[in-house]
């Protein structure tokens, strides 16, 4: 699917909102408010939109500590299996497997040190991990759910 300079104005706005009003969606990107809703239901469709949420703040639910933490399996291990392994520690709010040295970087949010503690020690308690080495966040200073706008042309097809 070609994605053009509106889609990308309509990712953007609802990114920002994205309770947004077809209605003010269109006024925002000068289109009819039917042109919208066949594009946002287009972007939805080809799986450039995944999903509507509501963003919260953690640490007004109680989670005022976070940290990233690396680890190593003992074996080689799918990343089915990690993300099954990792999907029973709630605490665990994101995993990637990544490049290098370790296997797979973790983010946790906990309601103290002790707690963080506590999801670390349940993290490598799991017959899949080897080690892990960790790292606490002091201040998020960049937040954000990424990049819309391409500038180059040949990096605006979405497979």
């Amino acid at each position: 699917m070609q994605i053009d300079s509106i889609d990308r104005h309509i990712v953007t706005c609802l990114v920002e909102d994205g309770r947004i009003s077809f209605q003010s969606l269109s006024e925002r990107v000068a289109l009819s408010s039917s042109a919208v809703k066949r594009r946002f239901d287009r972007l939805v469709k080809s799986g450039v939109v995944t999903a509507f949420t509501a963003l919260v703040n953690p640490r007004l639910l109680g989670y005022r500590t976070e940290g990233f933490v690396h680890v190593r399996f003992r074996r080689s291990v799918s990343p089915a299996a990690s993300r099954a392994a990792f999907s029973l520690i709630p605490e665990i709010v994101e995993a990637h497997t990544v490049s290098g040295a370790w296997d797979v970087l973790v983010r946790i949010r906990s309601t103290s040190v002790g707690d963080f503690e506590r999801v670390l020690e349940q993290l490598r308690a799991s017959p899949l991990v080897h080690n892990t080495e960790s790292t606490m966040v002091l201040t998020t200073l960049l937040n954000r759910p990424g990049p819309v706008a391409i500038e180059s042309e040949d990096r605006r097809s979405v497979v």
